[in-house]
């Protein structure tokens, strides 16, 4: 009811920030969850990328209409702002834990540098999308392939079925 609602949120950015302050804490979990270097043991480096990039692109996909709000919040909530940049962090600081294991792998000279760049350039194509929903250039399908393929040659892996040890 309404009143159950005023009881909990003084107003509707109020529950907003509630609700995205939700989804961040879920997708910190997630990247905790998908960071475990021994859940990708028997993976190689091309299917670990693919993955992560089909991964992300589905969850854009899927909760487009909250990060559309969210990001057309950001542009005059400090704290939005703030709360997105804490979550592109985590997703570095994931991915740069995943690899640290098997970094020879990576060839670019600044690899936890070329990540932290990769997943910003990948985040912000994605954001585009959501903030811009006419039809792509590009299907989901041929962004995964397009970015696992610049991705691997960025990062400098010869190998894409190199695997990851620890």
């Amino acid at each position: 009811s309404l009143g159950a609602f005023y009881a909990r949120f003084s107003d509707k950015e109020a529950l907003l920030r509630c609700v995205f302050h939700r989804f961040a804490e879920e997708a910190k979990a997630t990247v905790g969850v998908i960071g475990q270097p021994e859940r990708w043991e028997d993976e190689s480096i091309g299917t670990i990328i693919e993955t992560l990039i089909r991964f992300a692109t589905q969850i854009f996909e899927s909760k487009k209409k909250l990060l559309r709000t969210m990001m057309l919040r950001a542009a005059h909530d400090p704290e939005i702002v703030t709360l997105g940049q804490l979550m592109g962090e985590q997703i570095c600081d994931g991915l740069c834990a995943l690899l640290e294991h098997k970094v020879e792998i990576v060839q670019h000279p600044r690899p936890f540098y070329a990540i932290r760049f990769l997943v910003f350039t990948f985040l912000s194509v994605l954001e585009s999308r959501v903030l811009f929903p006419i039809d792509p250039l590009f299907s989901n399908e041929e962004l995964i392939s397009e970015f696992k393929c610049l991705a691997m040659a960025y990062l400098g892996i010869s190998n894409p079925d190199a695997k990851i040890e620890r």
